[in-house]
C-alpha cells in the first residue's frame, strides 16, 4: 500500500502478506517423468481454504487489500506463461456479538451557527433517530428526524450520505484518511427560514465491506451517516455525522419485537384465528404513546 504525505510529499510504503499457498497441479514425478502435456483443453480442478483471520478485500485512495490467484504453466525452453485473477474475500462481522449500547435505539442532536460572511443570523438545529446502529448490505435503514432552520436563509438542499472512511497508517504513526460516499438519500424542496423539515425516508445499505479490519496492521475502515444542510451561500451550512456498523451476519431481534415504519419499536401479540378463518387485531403501542391496531 502506498500514499503520499501532502506536506513533505514523501512517499510510503506497508506491504502485508496474509496468507500464500501453492499447489501443484501436474506433478510430473506421478505421470511417469512426462515432461509435455498433450495439446487442446486441460482441467485440474483444486481447492483452496482461506482462514478466517483475514481482512475483507479493501481499496482506497491510498491503498488496498487484494486477493489474487496466479496460475503458472512451465514450458521447455520457453519463458514459463502465467495468468492471475482478483478475488474478493469478505472477513465475517456477526452483528449480535457487538455491544449492547449499538444495537438500541439511539438518538443524536446538534445546533450550528449559520449566517453569510461575518453576519451570523441564527442557528440550523438537527435531531436524528435510528432503530439501532448496526446493519448489513441489502437492509433497509430508517431515517426518522427533523430540521429546523431558525436562521435567516433559506435551506437549498438536505440530505443524508452513507461515508465510508478508510484509513491508512505505519508503524511511526503518520497515517492517511480517504473518505467517500457509498449511499445518498436527498431533499431538494428546500427549507424556508422559520420552519421545519421532518424526515421519513428510507437508505438501502449497498454492498461494501464489513466494519473494521481486524486482522490488518495497516488499514482501518469505518462508516458513518452524514446530515449535510446547504444554502445558497455555503454548499455545507451544517454537517452531523453519526458512526454506525456494517457487518455481514443480521442482527437476531426477538420475535414478538417489531417495528414500525419509523423504526420504533412496538410489542405486539400473534392473532388467533377464530373458526370463521378471520384475523383477530393485533394492538400495540409505540414510543409516541400511540395505539396501533392491525389486521391480518
Amino acid at each position: 500500500m502506498q500514499w503520499r504525505q501532502p506536506i513533505a510529499e514523501i512517499q510510503q510504503q506497508v506491504t502485508e502478506d496474509y496468507f500464500r499457498q501453492s499447489i501443484c497441479l501436474y506433478d510430473r514425478a506421478k505421470h511417469g517423468n512426462e515432461m509435455m502435456v498433450a495439446s487442446g483443453s486441460h482441467s485440474y480442478p483444486f481447492s483452496v481454504a482461506v482462514p478466517l483471520q483475514v481482512p475483507s478485500s479493501l481499496r482506497g485512495r491510498y491503498g488496498s487489500i487484494d486477493y489474487v490467484a496466479i496460475a503458472t504453466l512451465e514450458r521447455l525452453w520457453q519463458p514459463n506463461e502465467t495468468v492471475s485473477k482478483a478475488m474478493k474475500i469478505t472477513s465475517v462481522l456477526d452483528l449480535n456479538t457487538l455491544p449492547y449500547h449499538v444495537l438500541e435505539p439511539m438518538e443524536s442532536h446538534k445546533a450550528q451557527r449559520c449566517g453569510f460572511m461575518c453576519f451570523c443570523s441564527g442557528d440550523i438545529c438537527a435531531t436524528l433517530r435510528l432503530s439501532r446502529a448496526a446493519f448489513i448490505p441489502g437492509e433497509v435503514i430508517r431515517l426518522n428526524g427533523e430540521v429546523a432552520n431558525n436562521c435567516g436563509l433559506r435551506l437549498k438542499r438536505t440530505s443524508f450520505q452513507l461515508i465510508q472512511t478508510v484509513s491508512c497508517h505505519d508503524e511511526y504513526g503518520r497515517s492517511s484518511v480517504d473518505e467517500h460516499s457509498v449511499a445518498l438519500v436527498e431533499k431538494v424542496e428546500g427549507v424556508p427560514s422559520g420552519s421545519v423539515e421532518f424526515w421519513r425516508e428510507q437508505m438501502k445499505v449497498p454492498t461494501v465491506p464489513p466494519s473494521g479490519q481486524k486482522y490488518c496492521n495497516a488499514m482501518d475502515l469505518g462508516y458513518s451517516l452524514r446530515f449535510t444542510a446547504s444554502t445558497f451561500f455555503s454548499p455545507v451550512a451544517m454537517e452531523m455525522d453519526i458512526e454506525i456498523v456494517i457487518g455481514t451476519v443480521a442482527l437476531n431481534e426477538p420475535e414478538n419485537i417489531e417495528t414500525n415504519f419509523y423504526g420504533e419499536y412496538f410489542t405486539s401479540s400473534y392473532p388467533d384465528f377464530n373458526s370463521t378463518g378471520s384475523a383477530s387485531p393485533i394492538t400495540g403501542s409505540d414510543n409516541s404513546g400511540l395505539d396501533l391496531t392491525y389486521f391480518i
